[in-house]
């Protein structure tokens, strides 16, 4: 077995160890201390932070609930306004002059839902499209109807005028031998027998 040996200290070794120890001890425990100060602050700030903007929050709260408050109010005393008076509308606000074509033309669409819009949308473009589909259909069909018609049918025309135009002739040249003397015949030879 080896031998164990004992080191043996002196008593100002171990109070010089123990001092640094302590001292070493004491420097930890002031950073943790600055440390937890430092989260502390900035705890401290996040919360006040926080603070502020639940209060910024809670007072646009109110200041949207007190508008709409006050809305509603005037709502309700327009109505009872509306009631009292013996016409339906105030014809003084109102003056064509300022409203442009277009944002009639807008205010239209609030006449009609927006199923009905939809709907109409739809078959309109539904029309445009089959409009377009039949129109490419009907003139692809025309363009092959005219092109088939030059290749085959005018050489084909042409070929029956040529046809028509010589029997014609041949019959004006057998027309003319039926009514005119024939021409001379050869003489006849005489058979012998």
């Amino acid at each position: 077995m080896a031998e164990v040996s004992e080191t043996v200290y002196t008593p100002q070794e171990v109070e010089a160890t123990l001092e640094q120890a302590v001292a070493s001890a004491e420097s930890q425990i002031e950073d943790l201390i600055a440390q937890e100060a430092e989260v502390e602050d900035e705890a401290a700030l996040d919360a006040a932070a926080e603070a502020e903007a639940d209060a910024v929050a809670n007072a646009v709260l109110n200041e949207a609930v007190a508008e709409v408050e006050k809305k509603f109010a005037n709502d309700e005393d327009d109505d009872e306004d509306d009631e009292d008076e013996d016409s339906d509308y105030d014809d003084d606000d109102f003056d064509p002059a300022d409203e442009t074509v277009l944002e009639r033309i807008e205010a239209l669409k609030d006449i009609f839902s927006p199923k009905q819009r939809a709907f109409v949308t739809n078959t309109v473009s539904a029309v445009v499209s089959g409009s377009k589909t039949l129109t490419l259909n009907l003139g692809s069909a025309l363009w092959y109807v005219a092109t088939t018609s030059m290749l085959v049918g005018v050489p084909l025309a042409v070929a029956i005028l040529n046809e028509t135009q010589l029997t014609e002739l041949e019959k004006e040249l057998n027309g003319a031998g039926m009514g005119v003397a024939a021409p001379a015949a050869a003489p006849a030879v005489e058979e012998k027998n």
